[in-house]
Order: structure tokens, then C-alpha cells, then sequence
């Protein structure tokens, strides 16, 4: 039977895709898991999913609603203001456009 160890860690997938944490067989059935879980299934799929269970486990985890931290904002701006419009700026960075304006015009100072 061949093993596959995971990403470092000690989570082992075989041949027969039976997971195995530390000579423990993992629950196999998904409609068992979490709903959380089954939609990170969906997305990812198991082997991910259980990556990320592995990891985070235990803790609450929330994500910002933007992808771009406002702190790295301005220099992304700065690279893209003579190519694009503040309006196609925020589309894409998903801040408003009068933000996109203010931080300009507070480069220009």
C-alpha cells in the first residue's frame, strides 16, 4: 500500500483514497461532516479541505471583505493610475472610487 504524506503534516491518503490521521482512519462520509466542511468540499475538494480542517481547526476564522489591505492600497494605485481610471480602480480593487480619488489626490500632496 502506497502513502502519500500531505503538505508535511501527518495526514496520509492511500492508494484507496482512505485518509489517515496518525494510524487513525478519518471519517470518510462528507454528508457526515460539518456544513462548513461539505461546502469547502465543493469548493476545493477533500484532500484541501482536510488540509484546512488540520490547520484551523478550533478556531474562528473570518475573512475581510476586501482582498486588498488598505495598508498596500496607494502603492497598487500608484502603479496602475496612468492606465486606468479611478472608477476601473476601484471596480477592480473593490473600494469606492471616491476612495481612489482621495488617495490620489493625497499622492499628488
Amino acid at each position: 500500500m502506497t502513502r502519500e504524506l500531505v503538505y508535511g503534516r501527518k495526514l496520509f491518503y492511500d492508494e484507496y483514497d482512505i485518509i489517515l490521521k496518525e494510524g487513525m482512519i478519518i471519517q470518510q462520509e462528507i454528508k457526515n461532516w460539518y456544513p462548513v466542511y461539505q461546502d469547502l468540499v465543493k469548493l476545493i475538494g477533500k484532500k484541501n479541505a482536510l488540509l484546512i480542517y488540520e490547520e484551523f481547526k478550533g478556531i474562528q476564522v473570518t475573512f475581510p471583505l476586501k482582498l486588498v489591505d488598505r495598508k498596500h492600497l496607494p502603492v497598487l494605485i500608484n502603479k496602475q493610475k496612468n492606465q486606468k481610471s479611478p472608477k476601473e480602480l476601484a471596480k477592480e480593487l473593490g473600494y469606492s472610487e471616491r476612495h481612489i480619488k482621495r488617495l490620489l489626490k493625497k499622492m499628488k500632496a
